[in-house]
């Protein structure tokens, strides 16, 4: 599973990456406040309203963060979403925005 799940991130990598590249963080941010901040600290702060989720700008923060994998992630499914899966464009100015947050 773990293995074909590589393939499919590697094979979306070069069409996510192009998406990421025209990314826009303030629509990131919108749609983030409309799908994401349910579970998850949107704006920059450490607490989020579901302990399990992480604040953006945690994940942000991570070691080996990469705007292109959570596009993938995005695009193909967020478990705790269930099937609250976003489309290419919407998943890569979600990244955007969340990379912004590493400047914060």
């Amino acid at each position: 599973m773990l293995i074909k799940a590589m393939m499919v991130a590697a094979a979306a990598a070069p069409v996510l990456a192009g998406v990421a590249w025209a990314a826009d963080a303030g629509r990131g941010r919108a749609l983030a406040q409309q799908r994401c901040a349910g579970c998850h600290n949107i704006d920059g702060g450490a607490r989020s309203a579901r302990r399990s989720a992480p604040s953006f700008s945690e994940i942000a923060r991570q070691s080996g963060f990469s705007a292109d994998q959570l596009s993938i992630t995005l695009t193909y499914g967020h478990v705790p979403m269930g099937d609250g899966r976003v489309g290419p464009g919407e998943a890569g100015d979600l990244a955007a925005y969340i990379v912004s947050l590493r400047r914060r």
